[in-house]
């Protein structure tokens, strides 16, 4: 459960859960709203809205198969595009476009 009231950059606490196959009830905005997939991968609720958060941890509650099939598919797309591995590749992809494209980095004040 994340019911975060401003934006989060990523969401950790959500990636986490996912990667343990735990269902996730979180607000939809900022970096969460970007990889939990409504009622697929996890269920989104509107920032500070109580009623929401509360009906959404009900229905998991109240039928276990959804949860334990929001979890399953949540693992998936945790393993598939959430894992260190994944993120080091596309760092390094990005780093090597810039590079081949003769991008030259932004010097700071302080270097000659």
């Amino acid at each position: 459960m994340v019911p975060s009231r401003w934006e989060e950059p990523f969401g950790t606490v959500a990636a986490e859960a996912m990667m343990r196959g735990t269902s996730v009830v979180a607000s939809s905005t900022g970096g969460l709203a970007e990889f939990i997939r409504d009622g697929d991968t996890g269920l989104l609720i509107p920032p500070s809205d109580v009623a929401s958060l509360a009906e959404a941890l009900l229905s998991l509650v109240q039928d276990p198969k959804r949860a334990d099939r929001v979890g399953m598919n949540g693992r998936e797309f945790a393993l598939r595009y959430l894992t260190e591995d994944v993120f080091v590749d596309r760092f390094l992809s990005l780093y090597e476009s810039v590079r081949s494209a003769g991008i030259a980095p932004v010097k700071s004040e302080s270097q000659p």
